[in-house]
């Protein structure tokens, strides 16, 4: 995808201009720690020693391609100051870019930067179809980054990739991506009716819910996905809800972190569910 060249500036931020700057749908969740280092800096009578990366849009307001941080910091800077100080920023302007050539720009100014798979995410949300489905109508609270209410969507995308599998798999950025765009309309239906049958079980995700976690999480549906074609599924989800609602055992998985221990603590509670269960062996 080809960037047009851009013009490269140095201007003074004030509170008569700031507000020309504005933030892009897509940018990363800023990191409080992040921007009060960079309002020291400024307080310190520093500047940044990089450029922003802004697009100039139509109604002359410049969208921040590369360069959030810092606009929150001189947000933040010029409220605490009245305004009264003008800070002399280097700009990259480019006119006119599209939203798809925002997302190429920001991958290759952050080749250098680590970027978190919800990072990624929320700069990419518009092209996964099946993200969309979900914020707009979904059993449980599904976001970007999770809250204490909610699953942050790449773990969501992680647990549903492994759930027919006997470990917990690590996706990283690119395939995550990749993943969650194939996803279609058939793995929403099944999705949502899984997560309707789990709510009914282990209630709603809630921060102190240890169902939500990604390790039982992932378990339980592995055990769910792993058997529902070999046992009667009503008398599956019974036995599920019978042992495992406010099972210690389960309790317990969610303290611990690593796939061996989540594919320990699985092979565990197989065994568990097995005995005296009078069916077709759970695997």
């Amino acid at each position: 995808m080809d960037i047009p060249d851009a013009k490269y500036e140095e201007i003074d931020i004030d509170a008569e201009n700031i507000g020309n700057f504005v933030m892009s749908e897509h940018h990363r969740i800023l990191r409080p720690s992040a921007v009060s280092r960079l309002v020291s800096h400024l307080n310190k009578g520093e500047s940044f020693k990089n450029q922003m990366h802004v697009n100039l849009l139509k109604n002359s307001k410049m969208r921040i391609v590369d360069g959030g941080h810092r606009l929150a910091a001189l947000q933040d800077f010029i409220r605490s100051d009245d305004g009264a100080t003008a800070k002399k920023i280097k700009i990259a302007v480019y006119s006119g870019l599209t939203v798809d050539q925002e997302r190429e720009l920001y991958s290759i100014l952050a080749r250098t930067v680590t970027e978190t798979i919800n990072d990624m995410i929320k700069r990419n949300f518009d092209t996964i179809p099946i993200f969309l489905k979900i914020d707009q109508n979904f059993p449980i609270n599904t976001s970007i980054y999770g809250h204490k209410e909610s699953i942050s969507f790449a773990n969501l995308l992680r647990v549903w990739k492994s759930r027919e599998l006997s470990s917990l798999l690590s996706l990283s950025r690119d395939y995550m991506l990749t993943y969650a765009r194939s996803l279609n309309n058939d793995d929403y239906v099944l999705m949502k009716e899984f997560f309707n049958t789990y709510i009914k079980m282990f209630g709603k995700p809630m921060h102190v819910s240890p169902y939500y976690k990604t390790g039982p999480l992932w378990i339980i549906s592995s055990v769910y996905f792993r058997n529902i074609g070999v046992v009667d599924k009503a008398k599956l989800l019974e036995l599920l809800r019978r042992k495992l609602f406010n099972n210690t055992f389960i309790l317990d998985a969610s303290r611990n972190h690593g796939t061996q221990a989540h594919e320990d603590t699985r092979r565990v509670l197989i065994e568990r569910l097995n005995q005296g269960w009078r069916g077709n062996k759970l695997v």
